[in-house]
C-alpha cells in the first residue's frame, strides 16, 4: 500500500501515479513559446495605425486610426500555432462588434510596451 501524498489516503501501489516530470517541463517549455508569441503578435499586431482618410462632409484629408490588418492566409496560418483559441475575425465583424479594452487591460498592454 502506498499513501496518496495530497489527500493522506493509502491505496494499492498499481492504482497510484507519478508526475512525468520530463513531459511538464517540456509542456513548460512549449506554454512558454507560445506566451513569447502571442506577446509578438500583440507588439506587432495590436496596436493602431494613423491613416489619412478623406472626409466627404467635410471635404478635406484627415487623420483616423485603424486596427493593423492581414490578410486571411497569413491569419490562419498563425491561428494553427493557437487552435485553442480564436485570435482573429474578419474586419467586418470585428468593426461590428463593441471590442473595448478594459482599464486593467490597457494598464497592462501599455506596460507590455514599455518592458519591450
Amino acid at each position: 500500500m502506498a499513501k496518496c501524498f495530497i489527500t493522506g489516503v493509502e491505496a494499492p501501489i498499481q492504482d497510484c501515479y507519478s508526475l512525468n516530470i520530463g513531459v511538464a517541463y517540456k509542456k513548460i517549455k512549449e506554454l512558454k513559446y507560445k506566451l513569447d508569441a502571442l506577446e509578438r503578435l500583440i507588439i506587432q499586431l495590436g496596436t493602431k495605425d494613423e491613416i489619412d482618410a478623406y472626409d466627404d462632409t467635410a471635404h478635406k484629408t484627415v487623420k483616423k486610426y485603424i486596427n493593423r490588418l492581414i490578410c486571411s492566409n497569413i491569419a490562419a496560418a498563425i491561428s494553427a500555432n493557437f487552435q485553442e483559441t480564436k485570435l482573429f475575425t474578419s474586419w467586418n465583424k470585428y468593426r461590428s462588434e463593441k471590442h473595448e479594452i478594459s482599464a486593467s487591460d490597457q494598464d497592462e498592454q501599455n506596460e507590455q510596451k514599455i518592458n519591450v
